[in-house]
């Protein structure tokens, strides 16, 4: 019989197998697609002026299955989940300021609400676990 002292190690693993599992295949994603705009294939949006920042948001494609995994396995959005959502967010943000060539001078404003955010979702995640 499983005791529940076992249980967190367990869902750990879990997340951890899920998280390699995304990050492998989108890094595999990733080098197809460059290994077929170099064979000669038109890729349109490989035009990008920044497209290295497209590296930026393999982990937060990973932080995103974390979450959702996560909810789905406790079957709420807990502390946990909202964490890694708030780190999903803020690498999704740097990339897509890197991927869009905005200036970070006039953006930085979004940190700020998104600190809001991170705030607000503490503190719902903290009230349904109680």
């Amino acid at each position: 019989m499983m005791t529940d002292e076992k249980l967190p190690a367990a869902t750990d693993n879990s997340d951890k197998v899920i998280y390699r599992i995304t990050m492998g295949i989108v890094v595999i994603l990733v080098g197809l697609l460059f290994l077929a705009k170099e064979q000669g294939y038109n890729l349109d949006f490989l035009w990008i002026k920044n497209w290295w920042a497209l590296f930026i948001l393999i982990p937060a494609v990973a932080m995103y299955a974390r979450v959702i995994s996560r909810v789905r396995r406790v079957g709420r959005f807990d502390a946990d989940a909202a964490g890694t959502l708030i780190g999903a967010l803020s690498t999704s943000l740097v990339a897509g300021l890197f991927l869009l060539d905005l200036n970070f001078g006039k953006w930085w404003p979004v940190f700020v609400i998104l600190g809001g955010v991170a705030i607000l979702l503490s503190a719902f995640s903290r009230n349904t676990e109680s």
